[in-house]
C-alpha cells in the first residue's frame, strides 16, 4: 500500500510493545523522531510517500445544519455543488417551475446555516419529474427529468445540461441556456433499439456524470411491476445527441440490486447520487443510508459499480433523495423532500468524514501502519495474530490481545511501527482515533495484513 505525502515531522509513532508520550519541547521532539526512525529501521522505506486514491473508512455523525429560509424548495429531489463558489449548493423541486436553487451554507468546512441566494431558470423548460441534478465538466449541470411512476409509461423522458452562471452577485440568477437530450432503456429483444413496452422502462432518481469524460450513468429505482431494481445505464458523452428530436438509447452496465439491498419496498430503493471530482469516488443514496464505492488504483472507471461500498447511516432525514460530496470533496451533504413528512421547507444535513486512507507497509517482522483524521486527535492501534490459518475476525470479537500502540497526538496524520511479528500470520487490526474506532460497525471485518513466510 502506498504512503500519504507529507513530511515526517506531521506523523505520529510508535514501536511494537511500547508507549510514547507527546514531546513537550523542540529537544524532546528532535530525540523521539530519531527513536522512532530507528524502531521503524526496516519499514520506512515502505512509505515512499507516493500518490494515493483517497479511501474513506470511517463516516462521522450525520446532523442537520439547518432549514432553508425560504418556501420555495418544498421537495428537494436532487443536490450537487457548486463548480465557482466553496459553500454553495445547486438544488430542485420534482414538480413546479423549471428552477434551480442556489443554498449556501456557511461555513462551508463545518456547516451550521443555511440560506437561499437565488435561482435560475430554464425558460420554457417543462419540470414533469426533475429527480436528480449532478456536476459535469467544464461547469455543466445536468437535470434529470427520469421520473416514471409504474406502470412506467413515459416516452418522453429527458435530461437538461445548462451551464453554471458566474455568481458573483443578484445579477447572476434569472434565465439561463439551456439544451436538452431525449433517451430511453433499450428494448429487451434488441438493446440498439429504444424500449417501446413499460415492461423494458424504468423509473429513475439517479444521475451520475463523470467529472472528466461527461459520460452519463442512470441507476433505476423501481421496474414497471413496482419492484425495487438497482440498475446502471450509460449514455457515452461522445454519442449523445443534444437539442433534437432523436432518441438516445441507453446501454446497461451493471446490476447493483443485490449490493445496495434494494427489495420490493420503496425504502431501500435508489434515490440519489453523485461522482466525486476526481472520478475515483461514488457515492449512492437510499432514504435512509448512503454507500460510497472506490474504485481500485488503475482500474478502468466503470469496475467502481463492483466494488464493495462503505455503508452510511443517514438517520433522521424523512424522504431524503439529495446527496452530493461537499466542497472538501470528502464529507457529504444531503437533503430531503418532506412535503408531505415534515416542515414544507428544505432540510439540509451534513455527514463529515472521520478516518480515512488506512494502508499496511509490510517487510520481514516489521510493519508501518498509517492512517488520516479529519480533526487532530491521539490515536491507539490494537492488533493480535490470527490463531489459526484460516481465521477472520468474527463480528464483536477484539482485535487486540493485550498488544496496543499508542501514538502521540494530536495529528491528522499518524504512523505506528510494528516489530518482532511472527512469520506467515495474519495479524487483525482496530484502530481508536479519539471518539472513533475502525470498524465503526461491530458487524464489518476487521482490517488485516500478513507477513511473510
Amino acid at each position: 500500500m502506498t504512503s500519504y505525502p507529507g513530511s515526517v515531522g506531521s506523523w505520529s509513532m510508535g514501536s511494537h510493545g511500547s508507549r510514547r508520550r507527546s514531546p513537550r519541547s523542540a529537544g524532546l521532539l528532535g530525540r523521539l523522531l530519531v527513536a522512532c526512525t530507528a524502531a521503524l529501521a526496516g519499514c520506512a522505506d515502505l512509505l515512499p510517500g507516493l500518490p494515493f486514491p483517497w479511501r474513506t473508512e470511517v463516516f462521522g455523525e450525520h446532523r442537520l445544519v439547518g432549514v432553508l429560509d425560504s418556501p420555495d424548495v418544498p421537495e428537494s429531489s436532487g443536490l450537487a455543488s457548486s463548480s465557482r463558489r466553496r459553500g454553495v449548493y445547486w438544488t430542485h423541486n420534482d414538480s413546479g417551475p423549471p428552477r434551480v436553487y442556489a443554498l449556501l451554507l456557511e461555513p462551508d468546512d463545518a456547516p451550521a446555516r443555511v440560506r437561499l441566494l437565488g435561482y435560475v431558470e430554464l425558460a420554457g423548460a417543462r419540470n414533469r419529474d426533475w429527480e436528480d441534478i449532478a456536476s459535469g465538466p467544464g461547469g455543466t449541470f445536468y437535470i434529470l427529468d427520469g421520473g416514471d411512476n409504474p406502470p412506467c409509461d413515459r416516452d418522453d423522458k429527458c435530461i437538461y445540461r445548462f451551464t453554471e452562471p458566474p455568481l458573483d452577485g443578484p445579477e447572476s440568477f434569472g434565465p439561463v441556456p439551456w439544451e436538452r437530450l431525449r433517451f430511453e432503456y433499450p428494448a429487451d429483444d434488441d438493446p440498439a433499439r429504444p424500449a417501446a413496452r413499460p415492461e423494458d422502462r424504468f423509473d429513475a432518481e439517479t444521475l451520475l456524470v463523470h467529472p472528466a469524460t461527461g459520460d452519463l450513468y442512470i441507476v433505476t429505482k423501481r421496474d414497471t411491476r413496482d419492484h425495487g431494481v438497482a440498475r446502471v445505464f450509460k449514455l457515452q458523452a461522445a454519442s449523445a445527441r443534444w437539442g433534437d428530436a432523436a432518441v438516445n438509447v441507453l446501454r446497461p452496465v451493471h446490476d447493483l440490486t443485490a449490493v445496495l439491498g434494494v427489495s420490493q419496498t420503496v425504502l431501500t430503493t435508489a434515490v440519489g447520487g453523485e461522482i466525486d471530482p476526481t472520478g475515483r469516488r461514488m457515492v449512492l443514496r437510499r432514504y435512509f443510508a448512503a454507500y460510497e464505492f472506490t474504485l481500485p488504483q488503475g482500474a478502468a472507471f466503470e469496475e467502481i459499480f463492483r466494488q464493495t461500498p462503505l455503508e452510511v447511516p443517514l438517520p433522521g432525514e424523512l424522504q431524503g433523495e439529495g446527496i452530493c460530496y461537499a466542497h472538501d470533496g470528502r464529507s457529504l451533504v444531503t437533503t430531503s423532500e418532506v412535503v408531505r413528512l415534515g416542515p414544507r421547507t428544505c432540510p439540509v444535513f451534513f455527514t463529515p468524514w472521520e478516518v480515512a486512507n488506512l494502508r499496511v507497509a509490510v517487510r520481514g517482522d516489521r510493519a508501518a501502519v498509517r492512517w488520516d483524521t479529519r480533526l487532530p486527535v491521539a490515536s491507539r492501534l490494537e492488533y493480535r495474530a490470527a490463531t489459526a490459518p484460516d481465521e477472520t475476525a468474527a463480528a464483536g470479537e477484539s482485535a487486540a490481545a493485550g498488544r496496543s500502540v499508542e501514538a502521540p497526538g494530536p495529528n491528522t496524520r499518524h504512523l505506528l511501527g510494528l516489530r518482532d511479528l511472527c512469520p506467515a500470520t495474519r495479524y487483525f487490526l482496530r484502530i481508536v482515533s479519539g471518539r472513533w474506532a475502525l470498524p465503526r460497525d461491530p458487524e464489518r471485518p476487521f482490517p488485516s495484513f500478513v507477513t511473510p513466510g
